[in-house]
């Protein structure tokens, strides 16, 4: 049995997924299995995973659904996974070498801890590599629900490795279409409840920017975001907290508006 599962949706990836997997045959920790989940793609995305699967037969599956969404589609991943502890990388991300190794140790070590994170690089559309942003680790450590709420805290999916046993307490990714871009920070609350987090001061990935996707689209991002306060608030009872957090999801909003110059 593999110690990690790595769990990759993929949907219309074909132009990054095959250096995706590339970074993940890289590591330097070799005990795992990547689960590789297609959401009905129209592309070529299935053929060029398929060659990947023939290849490395024992270490990359291929799964397939009906159009669902990311959050059905790691959860159909997650069902089927193996592993102790779960990784998870979407189709356009890249993993630096020692990520997994770096991660593993960290819940090897310290049974209180149910979900480790780490910092990232962003890889800009011009092929730039530039820092990612820059994070209070006194926000990112320990019980941190509260800080996430409040979004002091933020967890880059991309580097997030916990014990799948966190699913079996809290369940997985909400399939709601009001959660869709937002389903991993409303995992990260429920697991940050019940969990001890911790930060890995160093890079251990390479998020793309990109400027399509839902990420780009202010006004469900900002439904999303809402939704999953509300969710948050409702089910641990800090209404008080949640007004704090609606209050900082518009702020952020109005400074990207100010930053963009566009204020109508």
């Amino acid at each position: 049995m593999p110690k990690v599962s790595v769990i990759t949706p993929v949907f219309n990836a074909e132009k990054y997924i095959a250096e995706t997997i590339e970074s993940v045959l890289q590591q330097t920790f070799a005990d795992w299995e990547m689960l590789i989940i297609d959401d009905e793609s129209k592309d070529q995305t299935v053929s060029i995973v398929e060659r990947f699967v023939q290849q490395y037969p024992d270490k990359i599956r291929l799964l397939q659904q009906s159009n669902q969404g990311p959050g059905a589609a790691r959860n159909h991943g997650i069902r089927e996974a193996q592993g102790e502890y779960i990784a998870l990388l979407d189709a356009d991300d890249l993993w630096l070498p020692h990520r997994l190794e770096e991660g593993v140790k960290v819940l090897d070590q310290n049974a209180c801890i149910g979900l480790v994170h780490g910092k990232t690089r962003r890889l800009m559309e011009d092929g730039q590599i530039v820092d990612g942003p820059k994070r209070d680790p006194q926000y990112l450590n320990g019980w941190i629900f509260e800080n996430l709420l409040k979004r002091k805290a933020h967890i880059s999916c991309l580097t997030v490795l916990f014990r799948k046993e966190c699913i079996d307490k809290v369940g997985g990714f909400d399939e709601a279409r009001e959660c869709i871009g937002v389903e991993d920070r409303d995992l990260w609350l429920r697991i940050a409840r019940a969990y001890q987090i911790a930060y890995i001061e160093r890079e251990v990935g390479v998020y793309r920017v990109l400027s399509t996707g839902i990420s780009r689209d202010n006004a469900k991002m900002l439904k999303g975001k809402t939704y999953v306060i509300n969710k948050a608030c409702e089910a641990s009872g800090k209404k008080t907290l949640g007004k704090q957090a609606l209050a900082m999801i518009h702020k952020e909003l109005a400074d990207e508006y100010f930053l963009k110059e566009e204020y109508q």
